[in-house]
C-alpha cells in the first residue's frame, strides 16, 4: 500500500511499493489531508505521462491505481488531487512520483475490463449504497413484499410565510428517507439560509436537535440584488440502531438543476450531533420524525420542502 499525505497543495509520498506492470487491483493508496482540504469534493489523478486516469476516493479515503497506467513497464507513475467545490476545480496539488514501472511476467493482452470513467465510478457506488439500504429495511423486519421498497411521500409544501422556522413529519415507521430543500427566488429574501436537517427533533427545532442529518445548510444564500435558486437533497437511512447517510447532494448557486447536483457545502456531508459530539455512540431504537429548519428564517416564500420515507 501507497500512503500519501496532502498538505494545502503539496503532495507527499511517504511509503512506496514497487509498481510491475500487467498488476490489476493490486495497488491501494491510502491518503491523509491538511485541514484547508475539509469541505472540498476530493478526485485522486494518476498518470504515467502517456495516460492520465480519475478516481474517486472510497470509505476511509483510499482508491486504488487503475491498471490501465500500469500496462505499461519503464514508465514513471504520478498522483495529484483535485479539490472541487460546487464543480469548479479550486485547488489542484503538485504531482507526486509513486515510482518507475518495472516489467512484470504477464505476457499477451490484458483481459481484464476496462476502468470505469468517474461518472460510472460514482454511479456504481451509489447503487451499492442502494443495495444496503434495501437490505436495512429487511434486516429492520419492515420489508414485507415489493411494498415496502415503495417511496411514501410523508411531507410535501410550498413555503408561504417566511416567518415559519422549522417543518417536522412523522416519519410513519419508516427507515429510510429522502429529504429536497428547493429554494425558491423570492425578492424579499436577502440573507442566506442556515439551517439543519434532523431526526427525533421533537417540535421546535432541527437546529440543536440530538441527532442531526446534515451539517450547516449554509452557503446557498440567495443574493441580496439577484437571488438565485438552489436544491439540496439527502439520502439517509437507519440500519441497525446506527444513523447512515448514503448522500448529500446540491445544485449550484444557479437555479436548482436535477442534472447539476453535487456534494452538500463541496463535500461528502457526514451525520452529526449538537455540539460536535459523534452520533454513533447514541444507537436509536427508531426514527420517530424528520425535521428541518433554517435558524434565519429565510427559506422564500414558494420554495419546496419534500420528505420521502420507505
Amino acid at each position: 500500500m501507497f500512503t500519501i499525505c496532502v498538505n494545502q497543495q503539496q503532495i507527499t509520498v511517504t511509503k512506496k511499493v514497487q509498481l510491475v506492470s500487467g498488476t490489476v487491483g493490486g495497488y491501494v493508496c491510502q491518503f491523509s489531508f491538511s485541514d484547508d482540504w475539509d469541505g472540498l469534493d476530493k478526485t485522486v489523478v494518476f498518470t504515467n505521462g502517456e495516460q492520465t486516469y480519475a478516481s474517486p476516493l472510497i470509505e476511509g479515503d483510499r482508491c486504488a491505481i487503475p491498471w490501465e497506467v500500469l500496462e505499461e513497464p519503464n514508465l514513471i507513475v504520478s498522483v495529484g488531487v483535485r479539490g472541487a467545490k460546487e464543480g469548479t476545480v479550486v485547488r489542484p496539488t503538485l504531482w507526486g512520483e509513486l515510482g518507475p514501472i518495472q516489467s512484470g511476467a504477464i505476457p499477451g493482452e490484458l483481459s481484464s475490463p476496462p476502468t470505469p470513467h468517474l461518472y460510472d465510478q460514482i454511479l456504481a457506488a451509489a447503487e451499492q449504497a442502494q443495495a444496503l439500504a434495501q437490505q436495512a429495511l429487511q434486516m429492520a423486519g419492515n420489508a414485507s413484499g415489493g411494498a415496502a421498497h415503495t417511496w411514501r411521500t410523508l411531507l410535501d409544501l410550498t413555503v408561504e410565510d417566511n416567518s415559519i422556522l422549522f417543518y417536522n413529519v412523522d416519519a410513519q415507521g419508516c427507515t429510510e428517507f429522502l429529504v429536497t430543500l428547493s429554494l425558491a427566488d423570492d425578492p424579499d429574501i436577502t440573507s442566506a439560509v442556515n439551517g439543519a436537517i434532523a431526526v427525533n427533533c421533537g417540535t421546535t427545532s432541527a437546529w440543536g436537535a440530538t441527532h442531526r442529518v446534515s451539517d450547516n445548510i449554509s452557503g446557498i444564500a440567495y443574493d441580496a440584488n439577484t437571488p438565485k435558486g438552489c436544491m439540496v437533497v439527502y439520502h439517509f437511512a437507519l440500519m441497525d440502531g446506527q444513523l447512515i447517510l448514503f448522500s448529500s447532494r446540491r445544485s449550484s448557486n444557479n437555479h436548482a438543476s436535477a442534472d447539476n447536483l453535487s456534494s452538500a457545502g463541496g463535500a461528502f456531508v457526514s451525520w452529526t450531533k449538537a455540539h460536535g459530539t459523534p452520533p454513533w455512540y447514541h444507537k436509536l431504537d427508531k426514527i420517530e420524525n424528520v425535521g428541518i429548519g433554517s435558524w434565519t428564517k429565510f427559506f422564500g416564500k414558494g420554495s419546496r420542502i419534500q420528505i420521502l420515507g420507505r
